[in-house]
């Protein structure tokens, strides 16, 4: 069980120079987070690397800094490439020209920076990345039958059932033998709540609150304890708060 949190970020520039600046400024951002960068210095020697993705391979990064402005190819015509490749990707073009911004709507690219590139842009750049990231934030369940990633808000709620653990979603559960306690515990950053001793619930997905009876999304209606009734309340407005800040 764990939340994909890591960035993983590549950098296409043919000037070896502005790759490594760009290399050193994202380093510098925020030390504390686990962030792995590689460089590739050729649309030949990237497109070697999207074909692996082209086979079914798993992109190797989820944000993807491009010069707009490649001797072998344009900036523009790989960015079509990789939004078809690579939907989950934020691609950031960079150029020396600001007339070619207008062009990275072309690619559908999630922002056109100026070169040389500034500290105080890639931070205001991240902080959006990470903003937009906690929205679609995943979590890797491993269910007896099967795993995958799940987005945090397709989550309903987790439920204990003896030694182990189901999660529902709008498109099926998984049985993990996992506890109760250790999802509460990893999630209880992320809006999920202990309404019950055998309920953990996602307050993305909570409608109302009735007679001690919390009614989510879909339709479900879980118990919550008399002694975390008023607590749950405050919790949902505490949420509520933060959503329209």
């Amino acid at each position: 069980m764990e939340l994909s949190q890591t960035y993983q970020i590549h950098i296409c520039d043919d000037i070896k120079e502005h790759a490594l600046e760009l290399k050193n400024l994202l380093q510098s951002l925020d030390p504390s987070r686990h962030v792995e960068i590689t460089v590739s210095s050729s649309a030949k020697e990237f497109l070697a690397l999207l074909s692996s993705v082209e086979n079914g391979e798993t992109p190797p990064w989820n944000i993807l800094f491009m010069d707009i402005c490649l001797p072998e190819s344009d900036g523009i015509t790989l960015g079509k490439k990789i939004r078809e490749l690579c939907p989950d990707t934020y691609l950031i073009l960079v150029s020396s020209h600001s007339e070619y911004a207008i062009k990275g709507y072309e690619a559908a690219a999630y922002r056109y920076l100026l070169k040389p590139v500034k500290k105080e842009d890639l931070l205001t750049l991240m902080a959006d990345i990470q903003a937009d990231y906690d929205k679609k934030r995943k979590l890797l369940i491993k269910g007896r039958k099967n795993s995958a990633y799940v987005a945090l808000n397709d989550i309903l709620y987790i439920s204990a059932e003896d030694k182990y653990a189901i999660v529902y979603t709008p498109n099926g559960h998984f049985i993990c033998d996992i506890s109760l306690n250790k999802y509460e515990e990893q999630l209880k950053d992320y809006g999920f709540y202990r309404i019950h001793r055998k309920y953990l619930v996602n307050v993305y997905h909570h409608r109302s609150l009735n007679n001690n009876h919390a009614c989510l999304s879909d339709g479900t209606t879980l118990p919550v304890s008399k002694s975390k009734t008023g607590a749950y309340r405050n919790f949902i407005f505490s949420y509520m708060r933060e959503e329209l800040i």
